[in-house]
C-alpha cells in the first residue's frame, strides 16, 4: 500500500522546537500524513531523554499513524539525519562516535547540504542519502538546485545513494512541504524504514515528483530550476527582514508568518 509521510521533524525533545510530540499527531494527520520520521537534535539530548522520546513515539503510534523515532546527529559542521535509529550515542559526534551511530542507524542522510557549502564531511561510505529538498531553506514546492547538483555528482560515484526531502519542522508554521509516498506492506516502523532503505518511495509536492534517483517528473526541469531560485531568494529576503525587525525589537505578526510560510 502507499503511505504518505514526512522526514526531518522535531518536537520539544529537541532544544529548539516548540510543539510537544503528543500534539503533532493531529497536526500531521491534518496534512494527510500517516507516518512521521522524527529526527530529534542530539546537541542537548541525554540517554534518559532519548529513551523517553522513543517510548513516547511508540506509545502514540497506532494502526492509522506511526511515529518513527530517530535523531539529527551533529558532526563537525555537518548534520546527519538518522531516522529509525533507537540508540543514543553522543551529543556531538567524533568520527569514532559517528561510526558507532552508523552501527545502530538503519539510514544516515546528509541534512540541508547548502548550510556547509555543499561539502560532504561524513567519512567515505557513511551516507545512504542526501536531503536534496529542505522546506525551511529551499521552500515547500521544489527541491534546491544546488542540492540536486550535489546529489547528481555524488550519485554518479556512489550509485546506491538516494534522494530525500524533509520539512525541518520546529513549529506549527513549518507544517507542510514535500511528502514521502512510500510503498509499504504494512503501516509499521519496520516497513517504513525498509521502504526508505530500499528506495521504494517518491518525493512529492503539488507541482513536482522526484524519484529516489533524483529524477524529476511532473514539471519541466528548467521551470523547477527557476522556481527553486525564486523561492530561495524570497526565503533569504524574509530572513533579512526578520533580522532588521529584531534589531528594532519588532517581529511580524504570528498569523502573517504562518500564512507566508504556508505558501512558501
Amino acid at each position: 500500500m502507499r503511505a504518505l509521510g514526512a522526514l526531518h521533524l522535531h518536537s520539544t525533545y529537541s532544544y529548539d522546537a516548540k510543539v510537544p510530540l503528543k500534539d503533532l499527531k493531529q497536526l500531521f494527520r491534518a496534512h494527510g500524513l500517516s507516518f512521521a520520521c522524527m529526527t530529534e537534535h542530539t546537541d542537548e539530548m541525554t540517554p534518559a531523554r532519548a529513551t523517553a522520546f522513543i517510548a513516547e513515539c511508540r506509545a502514540l503510534s497506532d494502526e492509522t499513524f506511526v511515529f518513527v523515532p530517530g535523531f539529527e546527529i551533529s558532526y563537525r559542521d555537518t548534520h546527519i539525519l538518522a531516522p529509525g535509529c533507537t540508540t543514543f550515542v553522543s551529543q556531538h559526534a567524533t568520527e569514532a562516535e559517528l561510526n558507532t551511530w552508523r552501527e545502530h542507524a538503519p539510514l544516515m542522510i546528509l541534512a540541508h547540504p547548502h548550510r556547509n557549502g555543499y561539502h560532504d564531511r561524513a567519512p567515505e561510505g557513511m551516507l545512504d542519502g542526501i536531503e536534496i529538498w529542505n522546506a525551511q531553506y529551499d521552500g515547500k514546492v521544489v527541491p534546491r538546485n544546488g542540492a540536486r547538483a550535489l546529489f547528481a555528482r555524488m550519485h554518479s560515484v556512489h550509485s546506491k545513494l538516494t534522494a530525500f526531502a524533509g520539512w525541518d519542522f520546529h513549529r506549527e508554521a513549518h507544517a507542510g512541504g514535500p511528502v514521502i509516498a512510500a510503498d509499504v506492506d504494512a503501516l509499521s516502523e519496520t516497513a517504513i524504514i525498509t521502504a526508505l532503505r530500499s528506495g521504494t518511495y517518491t518525493l512529492r509536492s503539488q507541482v513536482v515528483e522526484v524519484s529516489p534517483n533524483g529524477v524529476l517528473t511532473g514539471a519541466d526541469s528548467r521551470w523547477v530550476a527557476l522556481l527553486s531560485t525564486g523561492y530561495v531568494q524570497v526565503i533569504r529576503a524574509g530572513k533579512v527582514v526578520n533580522r532588521v525587525l529584531a534589531w528594532f525589537g519588532l517581529k511580524l505578526p504570528k498569523k502573517l508568518v504562518v500564512q507566508i510560510r504556508g505558501r512558501l
